[in-house]
């Protein structure tokens, strides 16, 4: 049976009598004291960050997904009055995740707190990143593509005035962030959006280098020292589970992958080279986890880089893969 995630963010709380001066130096640290205990009151899984709060629910039924979400809604409500703060009800919103076929038996959900209700939106900006119902990101490569263009736009218009070496570092720091940032999450978006974006990359570089539409994208990218789009985000994925690997990240994440080593009781050459577990998903969600593309890249690496990965440095690691 199709499982639906429900996301709630609760944003923006106001503190009702606190006496917190705004812009604070102990502002942030005294609001997270404060609101710390907010989850214990719940029983669903909660996410909290600075002033954002987003309940994560699971349900493949719609009628006890809203039971349970309205029921939590209701402590949280309580929790808020015995606190004395108050929601924002107007950046309160909630998204349900799924395929399309499974969206179809969520449509008539209905959320509420207190006696108002909370609205239900197909695209919601949460730290940066623009969420689909599908995951699709189809509105966040959009949204790239809208911010990535206006940054080339400045970068032409400069361009004249400033030596090679200067441009490139203007590229490095106006448009390549809106490329990299949470990359290992968005970039298992289908390829015509990452073709979109890698025609947006190729105009950077015809722009810096004042190259015509007949020079070819290998000698561009070569010249810049850049790799494409789909190799810089890989090796951003390989990063992120070096840390992983080396509890230098948060758990839910590092929890994600296993060595062969762990489930194999006679060795094979593949414990002794650091192999991961690839999760058994034939479907092409499973396959679009950072789960299995993290363990499928790690498992791309030579044999030295993932039987030596416990005594290299992050700096070393990077060097290793050409980031």
């Amino acid at each position: 049976m199709q499982t639906v995630n429900i996301n709630s963010t609760l944003s923006d709380f106001k503190c009702v009598n606190m006496g917190i001066p705004q812009g604070s130096i102990l502002g942030p640290l005294l609001f997270i004291i404060y609101v710390n205990s907010l989850p214990d009151c719940i029983n669903c899984k909660c996410i909290m960050y600075a002033d954002d709060t987003t309940l994560l629910f699971k349900s493949s039924d719609s009628i006890s997904l809203q039971s349970e979400m309205n029921d939590n809604l209701s402590k949280i409500a309580r929790w808020f009055e015995v606190n004395k703060l108050t929601l924002n009800l107007e950046k309160t919103k909630y998204m349900i995740f799924g395929t399309n076929h499974a969206l179809n038996n969520f449509e008539n959900i209905s959320l509420n707190y207190g006696n108002d209700i909370i609205e239900r939106v197909y695209k919601f900006k949460y730290l940066g990143v623009i969420f689909d119902p599908t995951l699709a990101w189809s509105e966040h490569v959009d949204y790239i593509s809208s911010v990535v263009s206006k940054r080339i736009g400045v970068i032409r218009r400069v361009k004249f005035y400033l030596p090679p070496k200067t441009l490139n570092l203007l590229a490095n720091a106006l448009v390549f962030p809106h490329f990299d940032y949470c990359s290992p999450i968005w970039s298992n978006c289908i390829s015509d959006f990452c073709n979109s974006l890698q025609i947006l990359q190729n105009k950077l570089a015809r722009v810096l280098l004042s190259a015509d539409i007949r020079t070819p994208i290998f000698d561009m990218m070569n010249t810049l020292h850049w790799d494409k789009l789909n190799e810089r985000w890989n090796k951003q994925i390989l990063v992120v589970v070096f840390k992983c690997l080396n509890n230098n990240a948060p758990s839910y994440l590092s929890s994600k992958f296993t060595f062969t080593s762990s489930i194999h009781s006679q060795g094979t050459r593949s414990q002794s080279f650091n192999t991961l577990v690839l999760p058994p998903w034939n479907n092409n969600s499973g396959k679009r986890t950072f789960q299995y593309r993290g363990a499928l890249k790690w498992n791309s690496l030579t044999t030295d880089v993932r039987s030596n990965y416990t005594s290299m440095k992050l700096e070393r690691f990077k060097a290793s893969i050409n980031l």
